[in-house]
Parts: C-alpha cells; sequence; structure tokens
C-alpha cells in the first residue's frame, strides 16, 4: 500500500510538515507548530505523530488523520536534556535522550488518553553523548521493549514491561563506530550502520546473533530504516542512497536527487528520503530498483527525522 501521510522534522525549524501524498505527483503540505519554540524530531504511528523538543524534555502527539489539518493533542514534560531521538508503538512513545555524559535517560510515555499523557518509567542507560548525542536511535521491538543507540559503541535494549522497573541490556554489534539502527519489530530484526563507515549488519532481534552484514558504497552511514527484506540507508555526506536486499544479500546505489546527504524512513516497498541540506522530501518504489515517486517541499531547513505511515 502506498504511504499516506510523510512527516517530516528540522532541528532548524519550530514547525514540522506533515505531508500528504495520496498522489504521489501532487502531494499536499501543512506545517505544524507543535508549541516547543525550538526544533524537532518526528516519529509516526498510524494517525498519530509522536514530536519531540531538540532542545528540552517536552514530547506531543498530534493526529494527522486528516493530514490537511493536523489536531495538536496532549503534551508530555520530562527532565531530559533534549530529545536525539524518539519512536511511537500504539498509545507508547518512548523518547531518548541527546545530551548526558552519564547514563543517558530513555523515558516511556503513555498516550492512550491523548489528552493526558502519563510518564510511566524511566531507564538509565550506559549511553553517554560522546561528542555526539547520546541517544540517536529509538526503534520498538514489541509493545513495550526499545532498542537505542547513539554516540557509544554499544545497543542498550530497554524493556519497559513493568514500566517503573524497566530492564536495561547491551549489547555490541562490533561496528568500528557507533552504531546507526532501525528495527522492523514484525521480523524481529535489528538493522545497524557503521556510522564511520559503510558497514551494514543485521540481528536477531532475541538472541542478538549477527544473521548477515553487506558492505554498502557509502563512506558513512547516518541513517538506517528496515522492512524485512529491505534496508534503506543513507549517508549525511554523500548524494547516494543505498538499499539492501537481505536475500542474497544484494546491493543498489541511487540518487535521489536531493542535493546531497538525506535521512531515511521505509514501510513496505516505499522508501523515504528527506533532504539533510534541504527542505524536498522522496517518495521512491524500492520494490525493485529505486524509483522514484514523486518529490514535495516541506519547506522546512536541514531536515533532520522523516516517518510515514499507510493509514
Amino acid at each position: 500500500m502506498m504511504p499516506r501521510v510523510v512527516v517530516a522534522g528540522s532541528e532548524n525549524d519550530t514547525s514540522f510538515a506533515v505531508v500528504d501524498f495520496t498522489n504521489p505527483t501532487l502531494p499536499k503540505r501543512t506545517l505544524v507548530n507543535p508549541g516547543f519554540g525550538a526544533g524537532c524530531r518526528v516519529a509516526l504511528g498510524g494517525h498519530s505523530a509522536a514530536v519531540g523538543n531538540v532542545l528540552g524534555g517536552d514530547v506531543r502527539v498530534v493526529n494527522v488523520a486528516n493530514p490537511a489539518s493536523p489536531v495538536l493533542q496532549g503534551k508530555a514534560t520530562t527532565v531530559l536534556a533534549g530529545i536525539g531521538g524518539l519512536a511511537i508503538r500504539k498509545a507508547l512513545v518512548v523518547i531518548g535522550e541527546s545530551a548526558n555524559n552519564f547514563k543517558a535517560r530513555a523515558v516511556a510515555i503513555d498516550f492512550s488518553r491523548p489528552t493526558v499523557p502519563v510518564v510511566l518509567g524511566t531507564a538509565h542507560t550506559a549511553l553517554s553523548s560522546n561528542g555526539g548525542p547520546a541517544i540517536s536511535s529509538v526503534a520498538f521491538v514489541s509493545d513495550y521493549v526499545v532498542m537505542v543507540s547513539g554516540a557509544d559503541f554499544e545497543i542498550v535494549q530497554v524493556d519497559f514491561t513493568i514500566p517503573g522497573s524497566p530492564v536495561v541490556t547491551n549489547f555490541n554489534p562490533r561496528l568500528a563506530g557507533p552504531p546507526v539502527i532501525d528495527v522492523d519489530a514484525n521480523a524481529r530484526i535489528i538493522a545497524a550502520g557503521d556510522s564511520t563507515s559503510g558497514i551494514l549488519k543485521w540481528f536477531d532481534a532475541d538472541s542478538k546473533t549477527q544473521l548477515g552484514s553487506i558492505n554498502t558504497k557509502l563512506t558513512t552511514i547516518n541513517s538506517v530504516a528496515i522492512a524485512v527484506p529491505r534496508i534503506l540507508v543513507a549517508s549525511q555526506n554523500e548524494f547516494n542512497a543505498d538499499l539492501s536486499d537481505l536475500v542474497g544479500p544484494t546491493r543498489t546505489a541511487f540518487n535521489p536527487r536531493l542535493g546531497g546527504g538525506s535521512v531515511t524512513a521505509i514501510e513496505g516497498t516505499t522508501g523515504l528520503c528527506g533532504a539533510i541540506l534541504g527542505s524536498t522530501v522522496a517518495l521512491v518504489d524500492v520494490s525493485g530498483a529505486p524509483n522514484l515517486l514523486g518529490t514535495a517541499d516541506a519547506t522546512i531547513p536541514s531536515i533532520s527525522t522523516v516517518a510515514m505511515s499507510t493509514v
């Protein structure tokens, strides 16, 4: 199914963009100000966009069922020193702390009552800033379990099944640099890209056993998106993105025509790239050789996160 709604956030704009790609050749864009007074990062689950404050601990859910008229819902306030990454699954949002030199925190927030969100629990991880965001990637493995990564060399699993007593475990993907990650929760596979080289690995989410690896043509990987059997990766420094197929495995480089580096998302057989050096988002058919379906001007500068949904 073709993704209908795309969201894009920037660290340099107080608004984020909602793009209706129902007709990929005639997309419609709406800007939404979540009220942070700072840049924002975005995630999307069904009709709900989760939006995190880059410079503070606030997170808000926005209903995008009608992408032409998004509805601001509840805002949760935490003490995090900036949100470096976030993810949403059903009514649960997990945010990861951006700036912390000792045991960066992941926080679980219940938005089942969208106007009255509740902070369920906080997990202290072993991750730290180390010159970059302490936590920059957050991805759900199941309803209450997430994987997070950042400027450190390990990937951290946080189990919020008992929210007040989250269980934290680490594993090392043995990459040359800090890993950038995503998870396909249905297939239970973790994808991890090396932020200092083009190596891409994937792991069983339960056993943490490495299932495979491939050397992409990228010199560094800064964005990873997985929908088994496909993994879409991109670099902040290169024009090309890279599509890997776990069957084989094989890889295909392609240019999303964004004029520089990009960030990625994927759902089914459709990929999404957002321009790090610009305001354009590009929808790409990845069922075979990557094929550009349409582009939209999000009108926000320097896109840092993108997400999409078919609902």
